[in-house]
């Protein structure tokens, strides 16, 4: 699902909804473990998920600190 966000054209977007439907993609995109800005983004806005609950948003938090500390 990830490379589908990052590299996939409509049909491939479309055809994912189709074979997971969309609680299947919600759940899955939840444990991402890494999304760029920009996918992360359109994965919430266009599933109407919270960053706070995505592993990726964490992990990402999760790594500034470790370089702030």
């Amino acid at each position: 699902m990830e490379r589908v966000l990052e590299r996939g054209r409509r049909e491939d977007f479309y055809a994912m909804l189709n074979l997971y439907g969309l609680r299947g993609v919600k759940e899955a995109l939840k444990e991402v473990p890494y999304m760029n800005d920009r996918d992360m983004n359109f994965a919430c806005h266009t599933f109407g998920l919270k960053k706070e609950d995505l592993k990726c948003y964490k992990n990402k938090l999760l790594r500034q600190q470790h370089f702030n500390s």
